[in-house]
């Protein structure tokens, strides 16, 4: 049970994106966090998408990093090939500071990316603060899958969790 244990308790997060929806247009509003980024590397302009992607290590306190299987870098583009999972605990959460009765574009994207070598793909549920949002199976999703949500938050704090399965 313990390997089998290990392999469900963890969560590969490629990239967060929050959007504060009144600034769509340009940078500012934009949070986009490229998870498993080292907290100590400089923060980079993504040329597809002109995004400007940060580690995720200020907002998060848990996880370890990765990177997706070498033999797979070559078809994702820099925010998907690094990663952060979760080998402990259960639920895990990203804290983000937002403006309290805001509306924002929430997105997510996952990439299993095959990191350690088992070929098994993680299904959690993604909660936004204690109320689910989905569940996220990338068995079905394929090398990736993205989930989007529109939020008005409620207070200047905005969990986001992954509970494992």
């Amino acid at each position: 049970m313990g390997a089998t244990l290990n392999r469900l308790l963890f969560y590969v997060c490629a990239t967060f994106s929050i959007i504060h929806l009144a600034h769509s247009q340009n940078q500012q509003g934009f949070i986009s966090l490229d998870c498993g980024l080292p907290s100590n590397e400089s923060p980079y302009n993504e040329p597809f998408t002109n995004l400007t992607y940060i580690s995720d290590a200020g907002f998060v306190h848990s996880g370890k990093t990765g990177t997706i299987h070498k033999d797979l870098k070559t078809h994702f583009m820099k925010p998907y090939t690094g990663l952060r999972y979760f080998p402990d605990g259960i639920r895990n959460c990203y804290n983000l500071s937002v403006m309290q009765d805001t509306k924002y574009l929430i997105r997510t994207v996952f990439v299993y990316g095959n990191y350690d070598g088992l070929n098994a793909s993680p299904r959690f549920d993604l909660y936004l603060g204690p109320n689910i949002w989905t569940t996220v199976d990338a068995k079905l999703s394929g090398p990736g899958t993205a989930q989007e949500i529109i939020h008005i938050t409620r207070s200047n704090i905005l969990e986001i969790s992954i509970l494992l399965k």
